[in-house]
């Protein structure tokens, strides 16, 4: 009886397995012929064959040891231990052959971005690989980040993004999640590493961040990972904040495991929980050091992660004047900016004023007269006070006979009168003023 039930057992399984195999063995066989394929695609499927596959033969050994000849049963067993031998060894080769084309595709996008034809590439980070690729329909240049793994962050990073349209924000383009993830941005010319520049300079890039951030914030995003290397400039100097791949949606306090953030840059709350939950401060924090840095040309906070940590805790920082004399003024910015209490820090709103009162006074102070006029109507636009801007610029316009100046002009009374036109709008004419200036053309 027991024999019995064991050769109809064997049956079963070889009756149930055989057309799952023809299943699974069509897709492996399509699979090994389709390079756009993901290598964990490739894992899964192969395993799930070689599963069905051992299993039938698992089935026709227990057939043949039971109720058959002996000498028909030992050749039956050799035959199948054969069998599964010789697939064992061929779908090792395939798999490898094919996880081989797969992650040689990986390194090659070309074959796999079929929209776009890469260029070169110009960024490469322990998350993602950045290429410079020209899209095939329209001949234009874009950005193109490609993550090492595609995991949630980089699906979540796209959720985020599509939601941010501002003009201190890099403008996401396209994506693609199969086969192949990737983001397709604007093509920007540079970040902020290892940049030096003059306060006035150095204040309107920040409050470009700020605005970016501010608008973020509205929306309940906190980006969480400001730095250099995430603000990038585009051709007219214009800031805009990159990668979303950690922000987060409203107050969120992190754990020790939540490390994704860039230590070096973090907030006292992101490097110890205690101290509170990371919010809009926690980005101001941030915005802080990358102003400090290009101010004074050195980090704000340097040694190892334990001699950072403790510094950040214990707000140990040289103040600005103590390296360049002419910063003074920041000394107390940076006392507040750096408060280990989230509730002595400004608030983004509170940083771009002050800011912006520095920067009115530092230009109207100046002597350089239409570059300083343009800066100031651009900084009024940036804080969406387009009647200010709209002085200024008509101020530059009496002295200077310049279409340039007639478009701006026409394109502010149309936002003040009829609230028609975007504030990129403006922004990019304000920004044609700045390039004539420099040009020496007003």
């Amino acid at each position: 009886m027991r024999i019995k039930i064991r050769k109809i057992f064997g049956i079963a399984i070889m009756i149930i397995t055989a057309p799952l195999i023809y299943i699974y063995l069509k897709i492996f066989l399509n699979m090994s012929n389709n390079p756009s394929i993901s290598l964990s695609t490739v894992i899964i499927n192969s395993i799930l064959l070689g599963l069905f596959i051992g299993t039938f033969i698992d089935g026709g050994i227990l057939l043949s040891n039971y109720g058959i000849p002996k000498n028909i049963s030992q050749a039956i067993t050799k035959t199948v231990n054969t069998l599964r031998t010789n697939f064992t060894k061929s779908y090792t080769q395939t798999v490898t052959q094919n996880s081989i084309k797969t992650q040689n595709n990986a390194t090659n996008p070309n074959k796999l971005l079929g929209k776009y034809e890469i260029i070169e590439l110009i960024g490469e980070g322990g998350y993602a690989k950045v290429y410079k690729a020209r899209n095939v329909n329209d001949s234009s240049l874009v950005a193109i980040k490609v993550p090492n793994i595609a995991d949630k962050d980089f699906v979540k990073e796209i959720a985020v993004w599509l939601n941010l349209n501002h003009p201190n924000i890099v403008k996401l383009l396209d994506y693609d999640i199969n086969p192949r993830p990737y983001i397709v941005m604007e093509l920007m010319n540079g970040t902020l590493e290892g940049k030096v520049l003059e306060p006035i300079t150095a204040t309107r890039i920040i409050l470009d961040v700020l605005s970016g951030l501010k608008y973020a914030h509205e929306k309940g995003i906190i980006h969480r990972d400001i730095k250099p290397s995430n603000i990038l400039l585009d051709t007219n100097g214009r800031a805009k904040i990159s990668d979303w791949g950690i922000a987060k949606l409203g107050n969120t306090k992190t754990t020790t495991k939540d490390l994704t953030f860039t230590l070096l840059y973090a907030s006292p709350e992101q490097l110890d929980p205690r101290l509170g939950n990371v919010d809009e401060k926690s980005d101001i924090y941030q915005t802080c050091e990358v102003l400090y840095e290009i101010l004074t040309g050195v980090q704000a906070f340097q040694g190892s992660i334990t001699e950072i940590t403790f510094k950040k805790i214990n707000e140990q920082f040289k103040l600005p004047s103590t390296i360049n004399p002419n910063l003074k003024y920041y000394d107390h910015l940076f006392q507040k900016c750096f408060s280990v209490k989230k509730e002595n820090r400004y608030t983004t709103t509170d940083l771009m004023k002050e800011l912006s009162q520095k920067q009115t006074q530092d230009l109207t102070n100046s002597r350089t007269g239409a570059y300083a006029i343009v800066e100031l109507a651009y900084m009024y636009a940036q804080n969406d006070d387009f009647e200010e801007a709209l002085f200024w610029i008509n101020r530059l316009r009496n002295k200077n006979n310049v279409k340039e100046l007639d478009d701006a002009v026409a394109i502010l009374e149309e936002k003040i009168k009829n609230n028609v036109g975007t504030k990129e709008q403006i922004i990019e004419e304000l920004e044609k003023l700045r390039k004539l200036v420099a040009l020496g053309k007003i």
